[in-house]
């Protein structure tokens, strides 16, 4: 059952393809349009970590068989998860929601996942979703991430 679920997890069932770092001339010349400044690579980075460091626990309490389908919130996960979006609440206060044109493709989806992952506030998930819903409209982010987050609303 471990190995099967730890299949599922690495799988895109769960993350969408990560679709890698890659900043394009059409997001460059957007964001000088539309005067949004330079991207902000300390805020992109942090997400990104915070991203890696979900993943990560999640793969090993996976492999040590500490969490599964039937198994209560692991305490370890939903620290993790408290302080990602903890962490996500202050960027975006600071700077709304981190675009595309802001941090670059890899953490906008590292910010749509901490939201998606913040399971313990709903309103906080649902707030987040109104953010990505402004975000896809001005093409700033994959409609796919607000697609997901109000499945899981």
């Amino acid at each position: 059952m471990q190995g099967k679920l730890l299949a599922i997890l690495k799988s895109n069932l769960f993350t969408p393809p990560n679709q890698s770092l890659k900043l394009t001339l059409g997001v460059v010349c957007r964001s000088a349009i539309v005067g949004i400044g330079p991207m902000d690579d300390d805020v992109g980075r942090s997400l990104i970590s915070m991203m890696e460091s979900d993943q990560r626990t999640l793969a090993q309490l996976v492999e040590r068989g500490e969490i599964g389908p039937l198994q209560p919130y692991h305490p370890t996960l939903r620290e993790i998860h408290e302080a990602n979006a903890k962490a996500l609440r202050k960027i975006i206060d600071e700077m709304g929601w981190p675009g595309i044109p802001q941090v670059g493709e890899s953490a906008a989806e590292a910010a749509w996942l901490i939201a998606q992952h913040a399971v313990f506030d709903t309103d906080f998930m649902s707030y987040c979703a109104d953010l990505l819903e402004d975000a896809v409209s001005k093409h700033n982010v994959e409609g796919w991430q607000l697609a997901f987050l109000r499945d899981r609303l």
